[in-house]
């Protein structure tokens, strides 16, 4: 029986020989004998370096942000300050991307949003359970995009606001996360949707500016077309990234040689069922940021810990109940749905999506900060009368 060392045991699967190694998780940090880092030292030094680039506006400094660059790159002081400029440079040189990017935005004349629709169609989707390796199992399944409605670049956004809810947690950030992008019924004719243009601005936010990991990213059942826009974003790609990208085809055995099949849904040739691809949608709806709840701990009293996000959950055997979704301001105000759950599931509403009602809300200043737009300054580099949506991130 296969063991990973982060996880423990794979069940009752037997697979191929299988380490943390093959699919992108460095193990020499768990090997070595070396003292773990001080952590508030290294925070401290990257505070230090903060103004050696006044050029940058750094619109959030707190040692809980910080430490998500510096895990990101194992306590390298050096590597996790580019990394966090990055991070702003990217933001500040693509506002339009994040101006007023949040779960409601700007509602479409039908209770729905473009971002609430791409997150309802499952783009993206996170499984309930994480690989033995302790990462979120992100997965997107083209044939359940509805190109009528949204675009690419939507679906991006909705990945930048699913990794912003994953990156909270600090094993997330220690550990990174697998994607798996499953092309089938993909048309031919989408594949102009997949401009370099677009590719290469998926992969200047993804590779460069974000404190994630991506241990992992499985592309199966790809026709030949979206192979040759997909060999357009190549040049682009670090070597790293590039050894961590894995092309199955319609070759599932080798997925699951990588990712254990009790945890994947049938529709990926796995154990776990039916896909429910409103499970993490309703994650996200339901979504109170952990900065909000931290600027409401009293100064004198010691900080709560911010708790682990919430597992989605995901069954075959269902049953019908009314929730109602109480969210800040920043979020949703009232949302009335139907919920799927098992009777021994957690608590995690599925959604259904005809009756999702929604209020447009307010930019996504106030969903990580819980400032109200009129309460937001510009900073830095951020003209006057610019979107303060910038301060997402």
């Amino acid at each position: 029986m296969d063991v990973c060392e982060l996880g423990g045991t794979w069940g009752r699967h037997m697979v191929p020989t299988f380490s943390c190694d093959d699919v992108g998780v460095d193990r020499k940090p768990f090997e070595s004998t070396m003292p773990l880092p001080d952590s508030s030292h290294a925070v401290q030094q990257l505070h230090a370096l903060l103004p050696t680039r006044p050029d940058v506006a750094f619109l959030r400094t707190d040692p809980a942000f910080l430490m998500r660059f510096l895990r990101a790159r194992k306590f390298r002081v050096g590597d996790a300050f580019l990394l966090l400029c990055h991070y702003f440079e990217y933001r500040q040189r693509h506002r339009d991307l994040f101006r007023g990017l949040n779960v409601g935005g700007e509602c479409d004349g039908k209770g729905e949003t473009a971002i609430q629709t791409a997150l309802l169609d499952g783009l993206p989707g996170v499984l309930a359970e994480r690989d033995p390796c302790g990462r979120p199992v992100i997965v997107l399944l083209a044939s359940n995009w509805d190109h009528t409605k949204y675009d690419v670049r939507t679906v991006y956004q909705a990945v930048l606001l699913t990794l912003e809810r994953l990156v909270e947690d600090e094993a997330v950030q220690s550990n990174g996360v697998v994607a798996i992008l499953d092309w089938s019924n993909f048309p031919a004719r989408l594949t102009t949707s997949l401009s370099p243009k677009l590719l290469r601005l998926m992969l200047d936010g993804l590779q460069d500016a974000f404190p994630l990991r991506l241990g992992a990213l499985h592309l199966i059942n790809q026709p030949w077309y979206v192979e040759a826009a997909l060999g357009l974003a190549r040049p682009f790609l670090k070597e790293k990234l590039r050894s961590r990208i894995h092309v199955h085809g319609n070759n599932l055995a080798r997925l699951h040689a990588q990712v254990p099949p009790r945890l994947l849904p049938a529709e990926l040739g796995g154990e776990g069922g039916e896909y429910h691809a409103l499970t993490w949608a309703s994650t996200m709806l339901n979504y109170t940021p952990a900065q909000q709840t931290t600027e409401k701990t009293s100064p004198a009293s010691p900080a709560t810990p911010t708790p682990d996000p919430p597992k989605a959950v995901q069954s075959a055997d269902v049953k019908t109940t009314t929730v109602n979704v109480k969210t800040n301001s920043s979020l949703l105000d009232t949302t009335e749905c139907s919920a799927n759950t098992a009777a021994d599931s957690q608590s995690t509403p599925l959604v259904t999506k005809s009756e999702i009602t929604v209020e447009p809300s307010k930019s996504f200043t106030s969903i990580l900060f819980g400032l109200s737009d009129s309460n937001s300054a510009t900073n830095g580099n951020v003209s006057e009368g610019e979107d303060t949506s910038l301060k997402s991130h």
